[in-house]
């Protein structure tokens, strides 16, 4: 009958309302950096990664008839979370680990150790939408540090 089964492509349709809202935040974003940098501001951009089971490959290529070895003990890592900053000014600027994902405890003992490396500096932060930067406490934790 020639019906064959196919993969389901599911794609996002923002409305015309959603994407005027972006390119406005976008503009408005653009020149708080720009604002910042003008106040000779150190601007660092902080972003964190997990490193999981789940960054484990699942599937790789092997020659016919051979068999794939994973070394047991790369499966029993713990979850790790790495928050990194960095600069124009110094590339890399402030790095920390931490067991399992970042909380907000874990984030303004970040910041923290960011205004120690900079006591005296004005430093802006660019993060992305996590909710736990845009916690009450860590908001709190960045207000009592300049930040």
């Amino acid at each position: 009958h020639g019906v064959k089964k196919k993969a389901i492509c599911f794609k996002k349709v923002v409305r015309p309302e959603k994407v005027e809202d972006a390119i406005v935040w976008q503009v408005e974003m653009v020149q708080k950096l720009v604002l910042a940098f003008e106040s000779c501001r150190r601007v660092i951009y902080a972003d964190e990664i997990m490193f999981t089971r789940a960054t484990v490959t699942r599937t790789e290529y092997s020659c016919r008839h051979d068999n794939i070895t994973v070394d047991q003990h790369k499966l029993n890592e713990p979850t790790l979370a790495l928050m990194m900053g960095i600069s124009m000014e110094e590339g890399v600027e402030n790095w920390k680990v931490f067991k399992r994902s970042v909380n907000t405890d874990k984030f303004c003992v970040y910041l923290q150790e960011l205004r120690d490396m900079y006591p005296l500096e004005p430093l802006t932060l660019f993060l992305d939408n996590l909710a736990v930067h845009r916690s009450q406490v860590v908001m709190a934790k960045a207000m009592e540090l300049e930040i």
